[in-house]
Order: structure tokens, then C-alpha cells, then sequence
């Protein structure tokens, strides 16, 4: 398998080959997970048979997984049968890549793809096979197909510093649902909205749908939904959306 630890800058695995190991590639620091990478790519790795974690990385700044080939299978009933699972990552790119379980594993926890608080992420155009009931695949966006079904439904988790009177724009031509949060709670709002960016508000504290006014807008910017930071100066936003085309 292929390991690593410590404080690199960047950090690229590609074209490998690994089959019958525990981990296919882990890069982590087993003190406590505090290494930290800022730039990974993890690309066109095909890893057979493994009987924990095809790919796992913690703690990075910007990471790429594209185009691996993982299959986990049941060794000596050990297996746990996790195809990726990133933790704590800035900025997560994952697109392409394929799952399967060869075989089952008694008494684990099986899953194809696992996100763990990452700020932002991409996850399209995925083939995650033979899941179990406990699986988690939480980046389902536009292009995956998961145990067979192809779902369009696109999931976006967004962690964004904005300064005051700025806005941040969701995809456009696509109709959902979210929840957003300004700052330290200064602000919060349940909502849907049509493809043609048309928003309503279904709860609310300090938020409203007009773009020039309140603490925290949620609006009609033309296609798609932009929040905008009425603040008075620069706050995080939160916000956790459901949409598609």
C-alpha cells in the first residue's frame, strides 16, 4: 500500500497498481491525524481487493480524486469495505472514480463513499456498486449512478467567508431546497426555490428575499439564488442545499 504523514506542500499518486492490502492508499498521520497537505491528487489508481480503505485522506487544503478503481473484498472477515473516505479537507474535487464490494464482510460497516466535514465539495459522474444497507454516500450530485440508479439530485455544502455587502451564487436552472446561516447564527433561513431563481422563504431570523436589504438575503438572482451579507462586515456563511435541474 501506499502511506504517508507529516507536512508536504503537494502531494501526487497516480497510475498505480495495488491489490491484497489492508489500505490501498492512506495518507494520514496516525499521532492524532494532524499532518496536513495542501495540494492532493489522487488519479487513475486502480486498487483490488483491499479489506479496509481504497483511498482515505485527512486533513488537506485542495484535494482531487478522479478516475481510481477501487473493490474491496472480505478478507479473513476483517474487511470494513471502504471505498474513500475523506476527512476534514478544504477544498474536495471527486469525480469519476468507481466502487464495488466483491464480497460481504460480516459485522462491517460498508460504504462507498464517506465525506467528512469538508468545507466545499464537487462529487459527479461516480459509480459506487454492491453498497450495503449502512453505506453512506453523501456527495450525490448530478451524474453519479449509485447501485445502478443514476440520481441528478446535486447536494452542496458551503463554508464561505464573505465580506459585507457580497453575495454567494448557487447553481442556476436548478430547483431545490436548503437551509443557510450567516456569522454566529446572526442569521438563519429555510428555502425553496424554482429554476428560475424564484425564492421562498419557509422559516427565518433576520433573513428576507430582497438583495439591498436585512441582515442575510436569500434572492432571485435571475436563473439561480444568491445570499448576499447585509451584515455590516465580513461573516461566514453555512449552508447546506438540495437541487436539480
Amino acid at each position: 500500500d501506499i502511506q504517508g504523514i507529516g507536512l508536504l506542500y503537494s502531494l501526487i499518486v497516480t497510475d498505480n497498481k495495488i491489490r491484497n492490502v489492508q489500505h490501498g492508499i492512506y495518507l494520514r498521520n496516525e499521532l492524532g491525524y494532524h499532518n496536513f497537505l495542501y495540494d492532493v491528487i489522487v488519479a487513475n489508481n486502480h486498487i483490488l481487493d483491499v479489506s479496509f480503505d481504497g483511498v482515505q485522506i485527512y486533513t488537506a487544503d485542495r484535494v482531487t480524486v478522479e478516475g481510481n478503481v477501487v473493490r474491496t473484498a472480505n478478507r479473513k472477515n476483517k474487511s470494513f469495505g471502504r471505498g474513500f473516505t475523506m476527512r476534514e479537507i478544504n477544498e474536495l474535487i471527486f469525480t469519476g472514480n468507481m466502487y464495488s464490494e466483491d464480497s460481504g464482510a460480516p459485522g462491517g460497516a460498508e460504504s462507498g463513499v464517506t465525506f467528512h466535514t469538508d468545507t466545499t465539495y464537487i462529487a459527479q459522474n461516480n459509480i459506487m456498486l454492491s453498497l450495503k444497507e449502512t453505506d453512506s454516500y453523501n456527495g450525490n450530485l448530478s451524474g453519479n449512478i449509485v447501485d445502478g440508479v443514476q440520481s441528478p439530485l446535486r447536494q452542496l455544502m458551503i463554508g464561505q467567508a464573505l465580506a459585507d455587502a457580497t453575495s454567494y451564487y448557487l447553481p442556476t436552472g436548478e430547483a431545490g431546497w436548503g437551509f443557510v446561516q450567516l456569522g454566529d447564527n446572526a442569521a438563519w433561513a429555510s428555502f425553496s426555490f424554482t429554476s428560475a431563481g424564484v425564492v421562498t422563504l419557509i422559516d427565518n431570523a433576520n433573513a428576507n428575499t430582497d438583495s439591498t436589504a436585512g441582515t442575510l438575503s436569500v434572492f432571485d438572482a435571475g436563473a439561480g439564488v444568491g445570499f448576499k451579507n447585509h451584515s455590516g462586515g465580513s461573516a461566514t456563511l453555512r449552508a447546506l442545499v438540495h437541487s436539480s435541474p
